[in-house]
């Protein structure tokens, strides 16, 4: 007996969730399509939860109005009657739908919002209107039936680059087969190709990567591709570049990104295609990106030896970061004992050369002149000048006195004499 489960949501944002009702009871025989229970979240949107295949009821986990405050449960269990058309169950998603996905129309102007969260929308139901760059006025419609979840956007709000979404949604009828939202341009499946059988491949569903800018795009419509060729290159926050690879073998339906789109959020669509296996034998001509080189192989470099301690040890037993550091340690302690010895040799130098200019400030200075040496004058006392003064400049210099004072005048007036006195005492 093959058994099948019917679980809750895995997205945080739907708790806590409430069991509204239940529509059938253990030991029942279900109908695929058929309502089993109702839940409704924390903001009063309710959903209805449907089996995808047929068999009978054995479990039921939880009863009428009990609160689940966290992913990770089951609610029902039944045994399949059909099991080799087992399809697997489909648990609620919130997906977004995206402004307009066209680079060119920005900047754009949103107006009048027509849904509001709790409605339930069916495909083609009109759900906010917008202005472009042109003024032309637009209306963004529903993709498929669904429940709006929240709205992302405001009447008045401006956008000026693609990416960002205008409501987040539950789809009601996406296959189990695809869980990948639906685009509001979904196309056909090619004959003989069932509508489930496609899918969709979403960019970076890392949040720290956004915002993303599409750098080029190497498939075309049509065009069939091997698990791992690269579909797209995209340029993140901080400019790496991440390549979209392909999941598996399968072939392009539509492209949904083009070189210079801009998203700021995880969960928009890149491409929609169908999974072949195995890859067909021919394959059209594609705009695919270069296979990409094998890397080349390079000797490792051995181990050092573990007496280095454990510094940035890499998993291979490598001690680059070891050898990296050393080599940096060194060359900087060498270069510091230059600059130190360096500076000890000018401050030296500039030692020796003030010491010598002071020394020849202080010591006498000799010339050479018609060879005899002439020596700086040395310092000399009084007592000096006294014994190598003229002894007779006392009375030549009254004899001028005199001989200024009249012809007739020999001798000098007491005052005469006071004033010379004074003169030659000093």
């Amino acid at each position: 007996m093959t058994h099948q489960n019917i679980d809750l949501p895995e997205d945080p944002r739907f708790y806590p969730l409430s069991i509204a009702a239940l529509h059938a009871a253990e030991g029942d025989g279900i109908e695929a399509g058929q309502p089993i229970f109702d839940l409704v979240d924390s903001s009063g949107n309710s959903f209805t939860i449907r089996a995808q295949n047929r068999g009978r009821l054995l479990r039921i986990l939880f009863r009428t109005g009990e609160t689940i405050s966290e992913p990770g449960h089951r609610v029902v269990e039944y045994a399949l009657t059909e099991p080799a058309g087992r399809v697997p169950e489909t648990r609620l998603q919130i997906f977004g739908i995206a402004l307009d996905r066209r680079a060119g129309a920005y900047p754009i102007r949103i107006g009048g919002i027509r849904v509001k969260a709790g409605d339930d929308i069916a495909k083609g139901t009109p759900l906010w209107d917008y202005e472009d760059r042109n003024g032309t006025a637009l209306t963004a419609y529903a993709p498929q039936p669904g429940k709006i979840f929240g709205l992302r956007v405001a009447p008045g709000d401006i956008f000026t680059e693609p990416g960002h979404a205008g409501v987040n949604y539950v789809p009601l009828d996406v296959p189990a087969a695809d869980a990948t939202p639906p685009a509001a341009d979904r196309p056909t499946a090619p004959a003989g190709a069932p509508d489930w059988q496609i899918r969709t491949l979403c960019l970076s569903r890392q949040a720290d990567h956004y915002p993303i800018r599409i750098r080029d795009v190497f498939v075309k419509p049509g065009a069939d591709f091997a698990a791992g060729d690269r579909l797209w290159q995209m340029e993140n926050r901080t400019g790496t570049l991440v390549w979209g690879e392909a999941p598996s073998a399968g072939r392009a339906v539509a492209v949904r990104v083009s070189p210079g789109d801009i998203f700021t959020e995880p969960g928009m669509p890149g491409i929609d295609y169908i999974r072949m296996e195995p890859v067909a034998a021919s394959r059209p001509a594609t705009a695919k990106a270069p296979s990409r080189p094998a890397s080349p192989a390079t000797p490792r470099r051995p181990a050092m030896s573990a007496d280095l301690g454990a510094f940035d040890k890499m998993p291979d037993g490598r001690y680059v970061f070891v050898v990296r550091h050393q080599k940096r340690f060194l060359a900087g302690l060498a270069f510091a004992t230059v600059l130190i010895c360096g500076a000890a040799i000018l401050g030296e130098t500039g030692y020796n050369r003030l010491t010598e200019s002071f020394r020849a400030l202080t010591n006498p200075i000799s010339f050479s002149s018609g060879g005899q040496a002439i020596m700086k004058p040395e310092s000399r006392s009084a007592s000096d000048f006294t014994e190598k003064a003229d002894p007779d400049r006392a009375k030549k210099d009254l004899d001028r006195v005199l001989a200024a004072s009249g012809p007739s005048q020999t001798t000098p007036s007491p005052r005469q004499q006071a004033n010379f006195n004074a003169l030659i005492d000093g």
